[in-house]
């Protein structure tokens, strides 16, 4: 079986070797960066590994084969140049947003999160995340970088790229039946995915993106279980959401799109909304692609 598990582990790194770079960060120092697995911290510069995980220094590469656990972090917040981490799923994975301890506590803190670096996720395997019925505000994926520090200066936005990846995210309800906060939730960081399926159950906002996110040739789904009046669930709330050769189904949802600006090119939606299907602040762009909906609110 350790065998196995070491052969496994080899395989997933030769596939990154032949991948990488998505995000150039040749020459860029992880010192200072730290990883945190399940409550426990690690030095970035070291290769530590635990069950159905493996750190790799040397890229910057977190391989999760067959992880089942509590929370992970990326922190490059104390690193001095434009740091990029990579997570390559093979087969499948799961995260929630405990942290295993004796007394089984629980964190309201996001199941993965990525600090003050770019992020790659990649590999062709799946990533099943959960929020704990805790915690309303709960999130599954944050990315988050400021875009002022505390100099004054201004830095550019982050990067959160996904490749062949399928990640599945579930806000369970909280006992009063309400939904947990974000699928993803991102602050001076875009989101970019390419061949990737996202999958949101029962959130207030499956995405809530300071910034931009881009799908290509992706597909995306919603879906609002409650049956409560006062649940709110949107699909996007943020700046410019795009859509090239890609569908999206969407089934329960107060809104599907808030944002300033909405492109979607050679797409196809298929929608069930009580509300609102677009809410834009400055344009639409809808070029060759169907879109179906059913609204069953005020449209």
């Amino acid at each position: 079986m350790k065998i196995k598990r070491a052969i496994a582990f080899l395989l997933a790194a030769v596939m990154v070797a032949v991948c990488m770079p998505i995000i150039s960060a040749e020459g860029v120092s992880l010192q200072g960066a730290v990883i945190c697995i399940e409550g426990r911290e690690f030095d970035a510069t070291a290769d530590p590994s635990g069950e159905g995980w493996l750190w790799t220094a040397e890229y910057g590469l977190l391989t999760l084969n067959g992880y089942n656990g509590g929370r992970i972090e990326l922190n490059a917040e104390k690193c001095e140049g434009d740091v990029t981490f990579y997570i390559q799923l093979v087969g499948e994975n799961v995260i929630n947003n405990t942290i295993k301890t004796g007394n089984n506590k629980v964190t309201s803190e996001a199941a993965l999160s990525c600090v003050s670096a770019n992020i790659g996720i990649i590999g062709g395997g799946s990533l099943e995340m959960s929020c704990s019925e805790d915690y309303e505000e709960g999130t599954c994926m944050v990315f988050t970088s400021p875009t002022v520090g505390e100099d004054g200066k201004s830095y550019n936005s982050k990067l959160a790229y996904f490749e062949n990846v399928i990640l599945v995210m579930n806000g369970k309800t909280a006992a009063d039946g309400s939904y947990c906060q974000d699928g993803i939730d991102s602050y001076g960081t875009n989101i970019s995915a390419v061949n990737s399926k996202f999958d949101f159950t029962d959130f207030v906002d499956c995405m809530r993106i300071d910034g931009d996110v881009e799908f290509l040739q992706s597909s995306i789904s919603a879906k609002s279980t409650s049956a409560s009046e006062n649940a709110v669930s949107n699909l996007y709330n943020g700046l410019v959401a795009s859509f090239t050769y890609s569908t999206l189904e969407a089934e329960g949802l107060t809104n599907l799109l808030i944002a300033h600006k909405i492109s979607i090119n050679n797409s196809v939606f298929t929608c069930e909304i009580k509300n609102h299907l677009f809410r834009s602040l400055s344009s639409i762009y809808i070029n060759t692609s169907a879109v179906a909906a059913e609204i069953s609110g005020t449209g």
